[in-house]
């Protein structure tokens, strides 16, 4: 039975570990999911756990893998699968220093590229930006544009470390949600295991300091926080809920969501609200 991708690393432990221990593969292959998750739509993807080296799997449907990005102390592999032979041709004569190319079955092309923790990758991201202008792994976003993964930052040992735990679920970040906000922001629950961590500004938006900040979190309850996650509620400064135009107004009823619900922010929360308001909840909304 094929194991089932996820994702949240929290539900990949072995993949989870291995990432921690090995700081700058985590920072180089955080760097190109990010890139997918803000380009392409209608995607599934997540972590195949793996003791000694994970992998990341995306396509367009549950049970075919159209890209695999493949771990290793030194870096990573980056597997996309063609149909089209005309496509695969193209990207490997403008990338052929840098990409290989085999003929698979089914006829499928299979190309590949190695981004590497030492060195520049700039090459490689220019042949990751041609592969999603193909669509061929999905439907690109409306606001897609080519990320640079800033790899020049200046960090210590222990900023990499709780950088790596904010993003991966685990560490001091929750735990300092959990004293700023004691329960759910919304609701009051203080059930640990359904509260999540969820950065206001987006972690892709946010520079190492914002990514850190406690005030640039919200501790939600898995509901609410997948709603504001996705742009379908936000709230003003003063901490007045503000829903979506593309939240249905019967779901609205369905959830119990109410108009009074107002959460008790500080002005620390304020630049990052003002953000969540402007780019997530008018980019869904556009």
């Amino acid at each position: 039975m094929r194991a089932e991708r996820n994702s949240d690393l929290n539900q990949k432990p072995q993949a989870q570990a291995w990432l921690a221990s090995h700081p700058s593969t985590f920072f180089l292959v955080d760097g190109l999911i990010n890139i997918l998750a803000s380009s392409l739509e209608d995607t599934f993807s997540g972590w195949h756990d793996n003791e000694s080296n994970p992998s990341y799997k995306l396509g367009r449907r549950a049970d075919e893998a159209r890209l695999s990005i493949n771990c290793s102390k030194k870096g990573c592999t980056v597997r996309v699968k063609f149909h089209s032979e005309s496509i695969v041709l193209e990207l490997k004569k403008q990338y052929e220093d840098i990409a290989k190319v085999e003929a698979i079955t089914g006829g499928e092309f299979l190309l590949e590229s190695e981004f590497t923790n030492s060195g520049s990758n700039n090459e490689g991201f220019k042949l990751l930006f041609a592969i999603l202008k193909t669509e061929a792994l999905g439907k690109l976003t409306s606001d897609f544009q080519e990320i640079e993964v800033n790899e020049s930052e200046e960090l210590t040992t222990t900023e990499r470390e709780s950088i790596i735990k904010a993003r991966i679920g685990q560490g001091v970040y929750k735990k300092n949600l959990i004293t700023l906000w004691g329960a759910c922001a919304v609701t009051g629950i203080e059930f640990e295991p359904i509260l999540k961590a969820s950065h206001i500004k987006p972690w892709k938006d946010s520079d190492n300091i914002e990514r850190l900040d406690k005030f640039n979190g919200l501790l939600l309850s898995s509901l609410y926080d997948d709603l504001f996650d996705k742009g379908f509620i936000s709230f003003e400064d003063s901490g007045e809920i503000i829903f979506s135009k593309k939240l249905p107004i019967e779901l609205i009823g369905e959830l119990q969501l109410d108009k009074s619900i107002k959460i008790k922010t500080q002005s620390e929360h304020h630049k990052y609200l003002k953000h969540h308001r402007d780019v997530v909840l008018k980019t869904l909304e556009s």
